[in-house]
């Protein structure tokens, strides 16, 4: 009987054993996560800030497995990393310490990082009123900086939507078409922020670029110039074209 006990108990531990290798032998890696051998195929900048930092790069090929949240607040307090409105490729120059994308990830950790099939990368982050953002990345540096403009994201619209926008109207009427524009001027006036900046419109059919004048007295300006980008391709300031096309698995 002891004996017939022995083997019972034997064949189910062999049979979860085997359980285990099976589910082993099948089970998959996390399907966007970038491999060990992938990293070392890429370029050689892309490749050194991966394997020197704590960040894991996801292909385009599913959702990111996480988008933290912070209010813009925290994101944007004592934040030198990049500024909405305004193009941070001139950043190159200073691409130390606070200028540094680790500066703004020291108070707002984010883990991943979207790494495109063309070499493009980007992080995201998930803020107020169901507002996204998102910040380029470039591929050629290992120093991991901000290039071009940040990109908030909220509501979906097409470049009609902004057909009766032209030069000398109020930077309210645009604001009354995509509100994120509200967020844009908060930060500006809590930052007394005066000189001329642009408001960026991310579109299910281009990017539209809205140059605005310095604030007058009052904190108000009026728009001076509107840019039509329909590949997703601006030119920044040092004079390289940037591709802010987004995966849309990361469009909220």
């Amino acid at each position: 009987m002891k004996r017939i006990l022995s083997l019972a108990v034997m064949g189910i531990l062999l049979v979860s054993v085997a359980s285990v290798l099976i589910r082993g032998k099948n089970a998959k890696a996390d399907p966007n996560k970038i491999s060990d051998k992938e990293i070392a195929s890429l370029d050689w900048c892309v490749g050194e800030y991966c394997k020197c930092s704590s960040r894991h790069f996801c292909d385009d090929s599913a959702p990111l497995p996480d988008i933290p949240y912070y209010p813009y607040e925290t994101i944007s307090k004592k934040n030198y990393v990049f500024l909405l409105g305004e193009d941070r490729s001139f950043g190159q120059q200073l691409n130390q310490g606070s200028t540094l994308i680790e500066a703004l990830e020291h108070k707002c950790p984010n883990k991943y990082i979207r790494l495109l099939q063309d070499g493009r990368r980007y992080m995201v982050y998930d803020t107020d009123d169901g507002c996204r953002l998102f910040l380029m990345m470039p591929s050629y540096d290992p120093m991991p900086w901000v290039i071009g403009y940040p990109i908030l994201y909220k509501n979906k619209l097409s470049y009609s939507a902004f057909s009766s926008i032209s030069n000398g109207d109020p930077f309210s009427k645009v604001e009354q078409i995509d509100d994120v524009c509200a967020v844009y001027r908060k930060e500006w006036a809590d930052k007394g922020i005066t000189y001329a900046l642009s408001t960026i419109h991310y579109l299910d059919d281009g990017i539209l670029r809205i140059d605005y004048s310095e604030a007058d007295e009052n904190g108000n300006r009026v728009v001076t110039k509107v840019q039509y980008f329909p590949e997703y391709i601006m030119t920044d300031c040092l004079g390289y074209e940037i591709n802010y096309k987004i995966n849309e698995l990361d469009i909220p």
